[in-house]
């Protein structure tokens, strides 16, 4: 039988190097590659399928023995839990924005409602962002001088209670304190913000219950950016609005959320918004949050990942003079589907060129694709 494909295993390994639950000694039954144990595979498929029952991700996760050069060995024992069929009728998306539903991951917390916008103007060439073309956009806080806070960082919201940054925002040994949250945020110095007569409503800002670094941010040593991601979780719900506060969708299937294939990502390009906060020392952001399209070129970010063991891990975007200066580390990339009815995020601001403006040099974007077992495996109710 033919070994899973790597970028399959690396998918699932993400979030559980070095976390090995059931060693061979207790293990009732044979340690083996998971191409050899039906039951386990059956699970590996449903959850690489979308359509498996919850719990399902962490049954597959519990029978983990050992990895070896990214090859998954699993118990596997005449008793080993089979996988449940998936319902005839799967549930309903629920018609408002309040409560976060589960979606097709299993056991998910990521809402079913998300992603979507009001149909407004685009601008190229990193303009000015529309009033509310940016509902799931955050704004990182920290504590400043005289008592008043501080933007630092970007950050996407992907439920009602949970925001996505990237690691080195929220860092300790480098990062700034953070004290709270902003979301519905377009222009820093109004509330609340408007456009020929038009108002969005007051912006939120909330605080910070919990912030989870990834474990192996940093690793190896030599790979500052590697895994450049984190969780912060909200210590309430954010209020939830159709048109200026909702959370991005995250893809769980390429071909059917966005309309191509994952292999040809690289013929794409992708929006990136935010105030220009793309380091911690005092350079002045953008009053007016801003966005770019960028296309995706890994040439021009050959010298930075070289040192990612994995180049799957992150994504390069940029040239024709337009970069991430323009967006917020901690930031999101975005995707639209075909019908642009619905976005959804593809990477996170992690490293901007030297040069910002400068031509043929690009940014580096964490590849959420590559990090959403670990993500699922962090959120709580």
């Amino acid at each position: 039988m033919d070994q899973i494909p790597k970028l399959t295993i690396i998918f699932l390994l993400t979030y559980i190097v070095n976390i090995v639950h059931t060693q061979n000694g207790g293990c009732n039954g044979r340690c083996v590659n998971i191409v050899e144990c039906p039951q386990q595979l059956a699970l590996l498929e449903q959850v690489k399928s979308g359509r498996a029952p919850p719990g399902t991700l962490q049954l597959l996760r519990n029978a983990i023995c050992e990895s070896n050069n990214n090859i998954l060995f699993v118990c596997c024992s005449s008793t080993a839990p089979r996988p449940s069929p998936p319902p005839l009728f799967p549930p309903s998306p629920s018609p408002v924005f309040g409560n976060s539903q589960p979606n097709s991951f299993p056991g998910s917390l990521l809402p079913t409602q998300c992603g979507r916008r009001p149909l407004v103007d685009r601008v190229v060439n990193g303009e000015d962002a529309p009033l509310r073309g940016w509902p799931w956009i955050a704004l990182l806080e920290a504590a400043g001088s005289g008592g008043r806070s501080s933007p630092i960082c970007g950050g996407v919201l992907i439920s009602e209670r949970y925001v996505l940054t990237a690691a080195h925002c929220v860092d300790p040994k480098i990062a700034p304190r953070l004290i709270n949250v902003r979301l519905g945020e377009h222009t820093l110095n109004s509330d609340p913000d408007c456009k020929n007569g038009e108002c969005a409503p007051p912006y939120q800002s909330i605080g910070i219950e919990d912030t989870i670094i990834h474990e192996q941010y940093g690793s190896p040593r030599q790979c500052s950016r590697c895994n450049d991601i984190a969780l912060l979780r909200l210590d309430r719900a954010v209020q939830l609005t159709s048109l200026n506060i909702q959370p991005i969708c995250i893809p769980q299937n390429f071909q059917r959320d966005l309309g191509f294939p994952v292999q040809q990502l690289q013929s794409k390009s992708a929006w990136v918004a935010g105030w220009g906060l793309t380091d911690f020392r005092s350079v002045q952001p953008s009053n007016v949050l801003q966005q770019v399209r960028l296309p995706f070129d890994q040439s021009l970010c050959s010298l930075d990942i070289n040192v990612f063991p994995d180049r799957s891990m992150v994504l390069c975007a940029g040239g024709q003079r337009q970069d991430t200066c323009r967006g917020d580390s901690g930031g999101p990339m975005v995707m639209a589907n075909a019908r642009e009815t619905q976005h959804f995020l593809i990477g996170i601001v992690s490293k901007g060129p030297s040069v910002c403006g400068a031509a043929n040099s690009g940014g580096l974007y964490t590849n959420v694709q590559n990090y959403i077992p670990w993500i699922l495996s962090k959120m709580r109710v």
